[in-house]
């Protein structure tokens, strides 16, 4: 009788994140997971309906680890040095994780119900809780949060991409800290 290859879905989406660092998201498709799990590739579809299904949920794990990591990182930070520090947590995963920060964009369910929304909510929470302790000299709260968020996220997205080598634009941690500086010049 011929043995059977069982594996689960922890293992599954252990895999698809090898697959993706180690290869590259455009190498993550079924029959690629299931060649390297050395299974059918229609087994699969026990866990995920489809690749969308399976890049939200990569997706998903990706800014939940990222919400555990922040929430652990910034014990102990208030002010303008928890926003710098928060900014510092976010660039270090991203870093550490290669191409797998190319799951944020690839998630097409933004639905305000899916989970990855939900966790992606969490990450941007944590900003106006810190903001909540700040005084911003008359800048609405919101605001401040909603465009510090995307500076961070604009600059490690396009410094990962490798966008910032092409132009010979700076993207060393001197260049990071400047922005943040800049980004947090209103806090005293």
């Amino acid at each position: 009788m011929a043995k059977r290859n069982t594996v689960g879905y922890d293992r599954v989406i252990e895999m698809a994140i090898k697959i993706i660092e180690d290869e590259g998201p455009e190498e993550l498709t079924f029959r690629n997971l299931a060649k390297a799990l050395d299974i059918k590739s229609q087994s699969l579809y026990n866990y995920f309906k489809n690749q969308s299904e399976l890049l939200e949920e990569l997706g998903t794990q990706f800014v939940r680890w990222l919400h555990q990591e922040l929430t652990e990182g910034l014990i102990g930070y208030s002010g303008k040095k928890a926003l710098i520090k928060y900014a510092e947590i976010i660039r270090n995963y991203f870093s550490e994780r290669g191409q797998s920060i190319s799951l944020i964009h690839k998630v097409k369910n933004y639905d305000k119900s899916s989970d990855f929304f939900v966790e992606m909510k969490k990450v941007i929470d944590l900003i106006d809780r810190i903001l909540d302790s700040i005084d911003l000299h008359g800048v609405d709260k919101t605001s401040f949060g909603e465009g510090y968020i995307s500076q961070i996220l604009g600059f490690l997205l396009i410094e990962q991409l490798g966008f910032l080598d092409q132009y010979g634009l700076p993207h060393n941690d001197e260049s990071f800290r400047q922005m943040l500086e800049l980004s947090t010049k209103i806090i005293d």
